[in-house]
């Protein structure tokens, strides 16, 4: 999109526009902000970590942007936006050590983010490989996925750092990490076999699947719920990283109300992957346990609303307002009242714009530290049913 276009939307009266006319409308700021060398988008901080990040997240995430937009709007810049990004997150400049991407550079922190950031690129890889027919992605998606150990006894992922520190390749206990790699391996195997996609003798996806379907049924008995229904961040297990983490919120109490504060505000991030994973394993028994019924019944309470308008992480870090309406619609798919959730889906998108949205600068700029992040971060709406994207949302003029 123009600049030009932009500002002349800002300054129209209309205060309506369906999802997927703003979702342009933001692509289209995002695209004047990438790189005209090399295609990367600018690092952001990991919002309230502030963690110093290389491009390659908000490249990932904009590349989902740009292509959920060319899927609206049918622009070749937005295109070729898309292209731009897979070519940098693919070539030389990118920030990879072996087949593992960069993220950050923060004292104490593993520079891969564990699982999620690989999640991240797996997901851009394959938006590229679906959308732009990039074959240099399918195969360093392959290459990733393939860092990737699966823990046969935990029916858990394994993070894979640089080659240098392989040997602190471990278990990553947070829950959202696995969930949304999960979510992606799935995504991008099923994309293979519905393509019959040459791949990598090294990947087999019927087995990576039957992982998947493992790391499934004992999800339950991983999940660390509140008795509100809240979901924790570190799951059940881990051994002596658990008991250590149990000791430091006992010594230091205010760590325990910090944590309760981002558990409710991620509580919407694991929802979302949740129903991913539904859409792909639709007659899974996992799906009947009664830990999903109590953490959908979250999303009512006080807790939640406070945590995600007040909490560092809340829909300033995470847009909460776009991984609800990604839920609500994709439980649309899995036989949920598709009226109840059209409204609300317009309400929670109504809840995150009126809370980030800044029509001057056409990004998610307003209550955040890290808005080029938060805006890459639309790209959550890619996995959302395509008519949602029809869905009439208010957009604050001012």
């Amino acid at each position: 999109m123009r600049e030009e276009e932009c500002v002349g939307k800002e300054k129209s009266q209309a205060t309506q526009m369906t999802l997927g006319e703003w979702v342009v409308l933001v692509a289209g700021a995002l695209m004047r902000l990438q790189d005209s060398v090399n295609g990367a988008m600018p690092a952001g901080h990991n919002g309230p970590y502030h963690d110093p990040e290389t491009p390659v997240r908000n490249t990932a995430n904009s590349l989902r942007a740009f292509i959920l937009a060319w899927r609206v709007d049918d622009k070749c810049e937005f295109y070729g936006a898309a292209k731009a990004c897979a070519d940098y997150l693919t070539g030389a400049s990118a920030p990879k050590d072996g087949a593992v991407w960069i993220h950050r550079a923060r004292a104490g922190k593993d520079a891969v983010n564990g699982l999620i950031g690989s999640a991240w690129v797996l997901g851009a890889l394959t938006d590229a490989a679906r959308f732009l027919e990039d074959t240099e992605a399918i195969q360093q998606a392959c290459d990733l996925i393939c860092e990737h150990e699966f823990d046969q006894k935990e029916a858990l992922w394994l993070t894979a750092n640089p080659e240098a520190q392989k040997d602190k390749n471990e278990i990553d206990w947070t829950l959202n990490h696995q969930l949304w790699f999960a979510a992606e391996v799935v995504r991008f195997c099923r994309y293979v076999r519905e393509t019959s996609q040459m791949v990598s003798a090294m990947i087999d996806c019927g087995t990576i699947l039957s992982e998947v379907e493992m790391f499934l049924e004992k999800l339950p008995n991983r999940i660390c719920l509140d008795t509100d229904g809240c979901i924790r961040q570190a799951m059940w297990g881990g051994g002596s990283s658990a008991v250590r983490r149990g000791l430091r919120y006992c010594i230091r109490p205010g760590r325990l109300i910090y944590e309760r504060q981002r558990a409710a505000a991620y509580h919407a991030f694991n929802l979302h992957a949740f129903a991913r994973l539904r859409m792909h394993f639709p007659n899974h028994v996992v799906w009947q346990d009664a830990v999903f019924v109590r953490a959908h019944s979250f999303i009512n309470s006080k807790r939640f609303h406070d945590a995600i308008r007040l909490c560092p992480f809340g829909m300033g870090y995470n847009p909460v307002g776009f991984e609800m309406a990604t839920y609500y619609g994709l439980n649309s798919s899995n036989g949920a009242d598709l009226s109840d959730s059209n409204a609300r889906i317009c309400d929670v998108v109504k809840m995150q714009l009126s809370h980030t949205w800044d029509p001057e600068k056409c990004l998610l700029a307003s209550n955040t530290d890290d808005p080029v992040t938060l805006s890459c971060r639309v790209a959550e709406l890619a996995d959302a049913p395509e008519l949602i994207l029809h869905t009439p949302v208010e957009v604050p003029l001012s």
